[in-house]
């Protein structure tokens, strides 16, 4: 998935523009978990624990915020 190729890069660039609190990030999984089950909230959990995320990863597994945004 394209997500991937991205997410150590996200992951980077929050940790940066976070130290001045210039930007605020938060990740969006917006797969639905019946289709992708590796997509539920348990493995969202145990994904954002294993990178550290340091911002809010969200499940909106209706798309209603996602579609949102086109």
């Amino acid at each position: 998935p394209y997500s991937e190729l991205y997410e150590d890069r996200i992951i980077r660039m929050a940790k940066h523009h976070s130290m001045g609190k210039e930007v605020q990030f938060l990740l969006v999984n917006a797969n639905n978990p019946q289709i992708s089950p590796e997509d539920n909230v348990g493995e969202m959990i145990k994904k954002a624990k294993e990178k550290e995320y340091q911002f809010p990863y969200l499940a909106d597994h209706n798309q209603a915020l996602a579609n949102k945004f086109g």
